[in-house]
This record gives structure tokens, C-alpha cells and sequence, in this order.
């Protein structure tokens, strides 16, 4: 690995760098991050589970997107991570006051991106609140400390895209198509969710501006898609990709779709039981497993002690959304554990430790293991390479956190 590169969720362990997390809905648009999916979900890592520093979730203003596997095993796995973290108690204060200020930030901003409008203001807390519910739920609490800190932040987050989203010029979304996905968003099964695969109440809708022109939100576009390149929050309007379409980012590829990394081209995720392997990244939830050319996509372990295979060629590996990794030395999932800023990250004396609050682990040159770097404000210096990062739906854009503004795309 090259030298202070950064590191998300899952990133050290199993190579895997953020795609599509299910940001795809009501206005639309791209990952937060710019960056690629690991080519067949199967070392165990989603390419969604990762809590990237530009962001840690996909979508330029959509307002979907947040699960894992629910089921029985997930409030087991979730719980024993919780218990079993013991720096993650103390470590959370730093983290929380980093939320904080975010939060603050984007309230300030949700208020100007309102323009004092009432019914906007309501639809979108709404709308924030059952997406990070629905965030909670799935996962047992996992998504929001890891990639937000809080869920009073990640409330706040969610209705700031959301009223930008709703302020972008041609766009077909209102205050009343954001309250109908409000509704239907508790019904939606968490890997549709962490796919970007939204019900048909949060799918973008044609707007008004035509092919090439530009956009931040997919619901300003006729064709009702955005498609956004690395490191900016403008894109331009173009036709719904299909599979094997070139990508460089999974912004640029369509709902249940990510920009593969063995090909750099845009996939369909692969369901239970379909064939995977190298450009055939599985569902959330699900592990490639078998060998080269026979293997197919099963169920990932969720539960503390479970048994597991890191290299996903007898079994699975752990499902990170509930808070559990593959430990090679046992063959069996142990919890995650989770540090805030200037604390350890990566690969620790054989333990995974990631970083709280949407924060980003800078490894130590030659090593496997660095420091969280906690995300700041909007507005303030970040990098991508060496943190600090930016929260969603900010990304770093030439040096800056920048919200998407569909206004500022012409």
C-alpha cells in the first residue's frame, strides 16, 4: 500500500472501496466518494460498507440507501461489537464533537437551502429521519456511528441534500413526492437500500433538462439520471447505463449498479445465489464464494463466533454492516472495533479497528495500521488522500468540502 493511503470501513482488510450505498432516490445522483467497487464483493466486503473520508455514502442528493442484512443474527453481531469495543466508548466524545459541529453546519445550511419554506423544511425531516431509521434498523446502530456519529447528524446530513435537491433548478421532485418516500422507505428490504435500489416512491423522476446539460441531482434530468464524475458535484444528464458501460466512479453508473473495479465498467450487483466472481460483485449481505468460475453469492456470516472463511472459497465471510469481521487466525467473525480521531485504525494486533463519525484511517507508511482523521465542516480544507475528509453529502472538491448545489451546474 503507498503511503498515507487512506482507508475506510473495509477497506484495508479486504480491498474494497465504496460503490453505490443506495443514495439513489427522489432527486438522485452518485457516490459521495468517486470510488470504484472491489471486483466480487467476495472477500466479504460490500463495496458499500465502507465509511469512505469524501463522504462515506453514495448519492449527490438522493435520499435512499442504508443496510445490510437484516435477520436474527443482526442485533447478536451488532450488540457483541458494541461490548466487545472497548476504545469505542471513550473514543466516541471526539467523534460526537466532530457530529456536532457538522450537525450545527448543516442545519445552518438547510435553513438558506429552504428558503424558509415550510412544507420543504417538514418533507425533508421526514424523509432524513426514516432514512437514518431505516439506517439504524438495519444494521442495529452500526451505519450511524460509523459513518455519521450520531443520528441527530445523520438527520441533519439527509435534509440538507434533501432541500438542495429540492431547490435545483428543472427538478420534478417536490415537497409531496419527498413525503411519499418518506412513507415508503420503512417497507424497503436493507439491501435494496445499501444497493441503491430504491422503491418505486423514492425513484428519481424525469425533470426537465435534456441530455448533457448539467445537473447535481438526478431528478433534473429528463432521462431521471445524473451522472457525476470523481471529485466535483456537477455532472451532466445522460441516458441510465447499462451494464458494461465505461466508469470511473459509481456516480457515473445507474441505480443497483457500481463501477467495478476489475473492469471499470458498471455492473448489476449479483443476487442470492447467481454466479459472481471478478466484475460480478454480489448484493449486500451476500459473500462470493466458491472457486474461480463456480462460485455463486451466499449468505455472509453476522454473528460474533460464527464461522468464516476470509478467503470466501469454503464459506463466507462477515457481514461489516452489523459490526463483524472475518479473523483469518480463527476462522470465525469477531466484532469490529471502532476508534474516533488521532486513535488507531486498521489492522490492529490482528483486530480490525475503523474509524467513527463517517471518519478516515491514514496508514503509516509500510504498515497496515494509522490513525482516524475525523471529517470537518463544510466549506473547510479537506484531502482525500491524507484527511481529513468531508461528510455526506459534501465531497472534496479541489481542496474544499462542497455541498451539491444543482444551481451551480449549468
Amino acid at each position: 500500500m503507498s503511503s498515507s493511503q487512506p482507508i475506510a470501513l473495509l477497506g484495508l482488510l479486504l480491498l474494497a472501496a465504496c460503490g453505490s450505498s443506495g443514495d439513489e432516490s427522489v432527486f438522485g445522483g452518485g457516490p459521495a466518494t468517486g470510488t470504484t467497487a472491489s471486483s466480487s464483493g467476495a472477500g466479504g466486503a460490500h463495496p458499500s460498507a465502507t465509511a469512505s473520508g469524501a463522504g462515506g455514502m453514495s448519492g449527490a442528493g438522493g435520499m435512499s440507501g442504508a443496510g445490510g442484512t437484516s435477520g436474527a443474527g443482526g442485533t447478536t453481531s451488532a450488540t457483541s461489537s458494541a461490548q466487545s469495543s472497548a476504545s469505542a466508548s471513550s473514543s466516541a466524545a471526539s467523534s460526537a464533537s466532530s457530529s456536532a459541529a457538522s450537525s450545527a453546519s448543516a442545519s445552518s445550511s438547510a435553513s438558506s437551502s429552504s428558503g424558509g419554506d415550510p412544507a420543504a423544511m417538514q418533507a425533508c425531516l421526514d424523509v432524513a429521519t426514516a432514512r437514518c431509521n431505516r439506517f439504524s434498523s438495519c444494521t442495529n446502530g452500526v451505519r450511524i456511528s460509523d459513518h455519521y456519529g450520531t443520528l441527530a447528524t445523520c438527520i441533519a446530513r439527509f435534509q440538507l441534500v434533501c432541500l438542495q435537491g429540492l431547490a435545483a433548478p428543472g427538478t420534478a421532485a417536490t415537497p409531496a413526492s419527498v413525503e411519499a418516500c418518506a412513507a415508503a422507505l420503512p417497507q424497503q428490504g436493507c439491501a435494496d437500500l445499501f444497493d441503491g435500489n430504491p422503491v418505486a416512491a423514492c425513484a428519481a423522476m424525469p425533470g426537465a433538462r435534456p441530455n448533457g446539460a448539467g445537473c447535481a441531482f438526478s431528478a433534473q434530468c429528463q432521462s431521471a439520471f445524473c451522472s457525476i464524475p470523481a471529485a466535483t458535484t456537477c455532472g451532466s444528464c445522460a441516458s441510465s447505463p447499462p451494464d458494461g458501460t465505461a466508469c470511473a466512479t459509481s456516480s457515473q453508473c445507474g441505480p443497483n449498479q457500481t463501477c467495478t473495479k476489475a473492469t471499470s465498467t458498471c455492473v448489476t450487483y449479483v443476487p442470492l445465489g447467481g454466479s459472481c466472481g471478478t466484475g460480478k460483485p454480489c448484493e449486500a449481505g451476500f459473500s462470493c464464494v466458491g472457486a474461480a468460475g463456480a462460485a455463486t453469492c451466499q449468505p455472509q456470516s453476522t454473528v460474533v463466533g460464527q464461522s468464516c472463511d476470509i478467503k470466501h472459497v469454503v464459506g463466507p465471510t462477515c457481514d461489516h454492516n452489523l459490526g463483524v469481521f472475518c479473523r483469518g487466525l480463527t476462522s470465525s467473525c469477531q466484532a469490529i472495533v471502532y476508534s474516533g480521531n488521532g486513535q488507531p485504525c486498521g489492522t490492529v494486533a490482528g483486530v480490525f479497528e475503523a474509524c467513527l463519525g463517517g471518519g478516515q484511517c491514514v496508514l503509516t507508511p509500510g504498515l497496515s495500521s494509522g490513525v482516524c482523521s475525523s471529517p470537518v465542516a463544510d466549506g473547510a480544507s479537506c484531502n482525500t488522500t491524507n484527511g481529513p475528509p468531508c461528510l455526506y453529502p459534501a465531497r472534496c472538491v479541489a481542496g474544499v468540502c462542497t455541498v451539491p448545489d444543482g444551481a451551480s451546474c449549468p
